[in-house]
């Protein structure tokens, strides 16, 4: 059978990028008139057929992304395509984001191996801000999120291997070398025998909802046993949510880099609670009081918009910011918690906000730049009862998220 070549991959894309200019979806002359004087006038005899072919793509790809629209569609005829061929891997201009298609149909990033010296000394920095709380009387608790990548089963192309959970793992264990309380979800998954990739989204990075809400149930569990909490066993009881599904409302980031054409949409899931909530939001200069619904989740009905443009997953908490406070106006038991945290937290956050009294939410690629605060500083002005820090495998890439 015969391969198709870069060749005829440009014409194939050339050729649709045309029909669909034609028929309305997006202005024809803002793509013929570059693309069209690269072929007519670009080609340059003094190069190779396949260098040429590269200058058109460049082309082709520049004048997509000065256009929206295009660019959509763009990525749309690419990941049909590549779907097509049976592709397995889509590269990007980072490397790290380069997209890879498991055995299951998930797309993922994949991680290298950090070293144990670069672990070693995020965990002496992780030991020393738990030193620091203990001085204080204050309570710490490292949370190790899993990733999307189950260690012993990979389900990647031949060759290639993920350490994110590896990298995690070898963190915590230096963690409890140490003294440091974690809660490990990667060994619960495995001690629950939970099925790994039903936790996460197809086209997505991030665990799902559900997911979400399992690990705020075990971290409530944990509170209340270690840490004198006394969470209602209401708020991590899933039968007390109604669960709100909108279908085929999520392109995850890893979608949007390939297109839906490539590896489908996601259902997305938001679990809402059926008892009474009363909650005052503050970011910056935003605040927002009411019920979990009206205070703790943002832009929700954007999901059932474009799914290129929209970002459902940060409809909890509104996203990633430097810091969020909540007040709780129905749960006062007068316990203050501070969530240091990534993206992963960002709905564990919205159901720890309706257990305990205040909870402020720390993002530290964003804290010190934003507010001109450490965050120990802002421990010594806030003194929470108890500092959870949420990280995913990730995570331990940025040295951002160790600056205390």
């Amino acid at each position: 059978m015969k391969k198709f070549g870069s060749t005829h991959v440009v014409a194939i894309v050339f050729a649709i990028i045309m029909v669909l200019g034609i028929l309305g979806f997006f202005n024809l002359n803002s793509f013929i008139k570059p693309v069209g004087a690269a072929i007519l006038y670009g080609w340059d005899s003094e190069k190779t057929a396949s260098q040429n072919i590269i200058a058109i793509e460049d082309t082709i790809e520049n004048t997509v992304n000065e256009n929206i629209g295009m660019k959509t569609w763009f990525i749309q005829i690419n990941g049909l395509l590549n779907k097509v061929i049976g592709k397995n891997t889509i590269d990007d201009v980072d490397p790290s984001s380069k997209v890879y298609k498991l055995d299951n149909g998930y797309l993922s990033f994949v991680a290298d191996k950090i070293s144990d010296e670069n672990l070693q000394s995020k965990a002496s920095h992780i030991s020393e801000l738990n030193s620091f709380l203990n001085e204080k009387n204050i309570g710490f608790l490292y949370v190790q999120a899993p990733y999307k990548i189950d260690e012993y089963d990979q389900k990647l192309p031949v060759s290639v291997k993920d350490y994110s959970v590896n990298n995690a793992q070898r963190l915590c264990s230096m963690l409890s070398s140490s003294g440091v309380e974690t809660l490990n979800l990667i060994d619960l998954i495995r001690e629950q025998d939970k099925d790994w990739y039903s936790l996460y989204f197809k086209t997505d990075h991030h665990w799902n909802n559900e997911a979400a809400f399992w690990a705020y149930g075990e971290l409530a569990k944990r509170l209340n046993a270690d840490y004198g909490f006394e969470i209602d066993e209401k708020h991590f009881n899933p039968d007390n949510y109604t669960i709100r599904t909108y279908e085929g409302g999520f392109l995850g980031s890893q979608g949007k880099r390939v297109g839906s054409t490539y590896a489908g949409v996601d259902d997305i899931n938001f679990f809402i609670p059926n008892f009474e909530t009363s909650v005052t939001y503050k970011r910056d200069s935003l605040i927002y009081e009411g019920s979990f619904d009206d205070a703790l989740l943002f832009d929700e009905t954007g999901i059932t918009g474009s799914i290129f443009n929209d970002f459902s997953y940060e409809a909890s908490m509104g996203g990633n910011h430097a810091l969020i406070t909540v007040t709780n106006h129905i749960e006062t038991n007068g316990k203050k918690v501070l969530l240091v945290k990534d993206s992963y937290a960002n709905p564990v956050a919205t159901h720890l906000a309706i257990s305990v009294s205040e909870l402020d939410v720390i993002d530290l690629r964003y804290f010190e730049a934003e507010t001109n605060m450490t965050l120990t500083e802002y421990i010594n002005q806030s003194n929470p009862d108890v500092v959870v820090m949420l990280y995913n495998p990730n995570a331990l890439k940025d040295n951002s998220f160790f600056n205390y």
